[in-house]
């Protein structure tokens, strides 16, 4: 069936409406993307403005230029102290170098099988050091738990005497130390002598 002149010129003014909108929407979506590349340029522009002139400076890029030229010293500052790492860091691996070569030459003539039998006696004078000082921490913490300190009775009488806070007459910073001093010493658990001198 053949379309009439007026179903078709219906039919191209649909397909067109429906064209335009759809340009309306893409344009819509395009506008905010055009509004910050029209804002790109004029600052471009304004860049370009003010490189050409270096005479009319605003604060903005008299503060940028001082901020460069601060950071400019501050890196060289930096280079310098690097430049000292640097160095140190060589020295150290240089004298580390020395202390291998020394070792080479003091242990050359000694066979590996020479060098492995004083590791393993250097090895075993660790471990036998390492018990020697676990069993004399142990020793210590035996004496130390099972027996307080010993004393007479007149001798605790005069330290507790000397350390009272009363002692101080009027200074007070004195009489804080004495105070504590006094403290820790009656804390003390002390074995009085059988034998007591009056």
């Amino acid at each position: 069936m053949a379309l009439s002149n007026a179903e078709r010129q219906a039919r191209s003014r649909a397909k067109r409406d429906a064209e335009i909108e759809r340009l309306r929407e893409a344009a819509g979506k395009a506008a905010p993307v055009s509004q910050e590349l029209a804002e790109a340029r004029t600052e471009i522009e304004r860049l370009r403005k003010a490189a050409v002139a270096p005479s009319s400076d605003g604060p903005e890029l008299s503060e940028a230029r001082k901020e460069i030229e601060r950071l400019r010293s501050e890196n060289a500052v930096y280079r310098v102290l690097l430049q000292a790492k640097q160095a140190k860091t060589a020295a150290r691996k240089a004298k580390t170098a020395a202390a291998d070569e020394a070792a080479a030459e003091q242990y050359a003539d000694d066979d590996r099988a020479t060098l492995l039998e004083k590791l393993v006696h250097a090895d075993k004078q660790l471990a036998a050091s390492k018990v020697r000082i676990k069993n004399l921490e142990a020793k210590v913490r035996y004496f130390t738990d099972r027996s307080p300190p010993r004393m007479s009775k007149r001798l605790h009488r005069q330290i507790l005497g000397w350390l009272h806070p009363d002692r101080a007459h009027g200074d007070d910073a004195q009489r804080e130390r004495l105070e504590k001093c006094f403290q820790e010493f009656s804390a003390i658990k002390f074995t009085f002598l059988d034998v007591d001198e009056r």
